[in-house]
This record gives structure tokens, C-alpha cells and sequence, in this order.
């Protein structure tokens, strides 16, 4: 048994709700569930590890994972990096599925990604 006081005690002003949050979370579990119910294999990364990621002919290597296609959920922000590695997975003939429309980068040395499918 654990005592009382290593629990943590819900906000005393609990912070309004977050539509675009709420928004955000639905679609990212529905894409969890969709994959998982047909038994495809993922792994949730953030752009760190795709900046890192090695780029090869239809695949992308981080560490001793190697993947098919990256799916983008909806997102406001990104790093230049992440768009430039990006821009490389599509050369390179990875799968590169956005969610919705991509944010323009914080750079304008490249373009955006367009979206692959309707948001």
C-alpha cells in the first residue's frame, strides 16, 4: 500500500476546456486504434528522433526501428529540420502522410509539405 500523500490531488482550479486539444487527442487515438485494429505496427516519436532518423531507399531507420511511412498529425508549429527530413522521406519513397494541412516553415528556404489527405 502506498500512502495518501505520493497520490496526486486533482488541480483545486482545474485549467478550461482545450477544443483543439480535445480535437487533437480524438484524432491521434483514432489513427492508434485504426492501426492497431489492423495489426500494423507504430511508434509514437516526436521530431528529435526524426532528425536523427537515417533516410534510405522506402525506409527510415531510428536506432533499430525501421518504418515505412511517417503519419503527421495535425500541427501548427515545425521545425525547419523536421520538413527538411520530411522533403527526404519523400525522395526517398517513404510513406509521408499528413493529417492535415502542414505548417509553413519557420524558414522559407523550402516549401511545404502538401497534405496527402483531406483533414
Amino acid at each position: 500500500m502506498y500512502p495518501e500523500g505520493i497520490w496526486p490531488k486533482p488541480p483545486v482550479n482545474p485549467l478550461p476546456p482545450l477544443p483543439e486539444l480535445d480535437r487533437l487527442r480524438a484524432q491521434v487515438e483514432a489513427v492508434a486504434a485504426f492501426l492497431t485494429e489492423h495489426q500494423i505496427d507504430f511508434d509514437f516519436i516526436d521530431e528529435q528522433a526524426l532528425h536523427q532518423a537515417a533516410i534510405g531507399k522506402a525506409l527510415l531507420t531510428i536506432g533499430a526501428a525501421q518504418y515505412r511511412a511517417v503519419v503527421l498529425p495535425h500541427t501548427s508549429i515545425c521545425q525547419l529540420q523536421t520538413l527538411t527530413q520530411l522533403e527526404a522521406c519523400l525522395q526517398a519513397e517513404v510513406g509521408v502522410v499528413a493529417l492535415a494541412t502542414c505548417p509553413p516553415p519557420r524558414e522559407t528556404r523550402i516549401s511545404p509539405i502538401p497534405p496527402l489527405l483531406p483533414p
